[in-house]
């Protein structure tokens, strides 16, 4: 019996604020969708009082592009690694650093390798 098609996922995983990039890659996605429409962004992560910023976004989506969006609110260890291994083709890319009001910062890159390694999925680390 065939095996039914994988949806195309892709996964952030971090606390659900706009610093973190997370508006960057629902903007991404938007470019994705029109040659992937069965992608997904699925947003796991916890959240603070700057997540009504991410919801906002979402918010000012047209209505097909917030149905590919699945909001996971915080996960437990598990549940990350079952997340993580959902979108996983292949590769996973981390990235580590983001540039901000002209600084560089680590952005908790061994927290993120360390969902990532115990998945069982191979990583790219990635800097900015």
């Amino acid at each position: 019996m065939p095996q039914p098609k994988r949806r195309k996922r892709v996964i952030f995983l971090g606390r659900q604020v706009k610093s973190k990039g997370i508006g960057d890659l629902i903007e991404a996605m938007r470019l994705v969708w029109p040659k992937h429409p069965d992608a997904e962004l699925a947003i796991a992560g916890i959240r603070v009082p700057e997540s009504s910023e991410v919801d906002a976004h979402i918010s000012a989506l047209p209505p097909s592009d917030q149905a590919r969006i699945v909001q996971c609110g915080t996960v437990t260890d598990k549940e990350k690694s079952n997340l993580l291994q959902s979108a996983a083709m292949s590769r996973i890319a981390v990235k580590n650093r983001v540039a901000w009001n002209g600084h560089s910062r680590r952005l908790g890159a061994r927290e993120a390798c360390r969902h990532v390694g115990s998945s069982g999925v191979p990583s790219t680390s990635m800097t900015a």
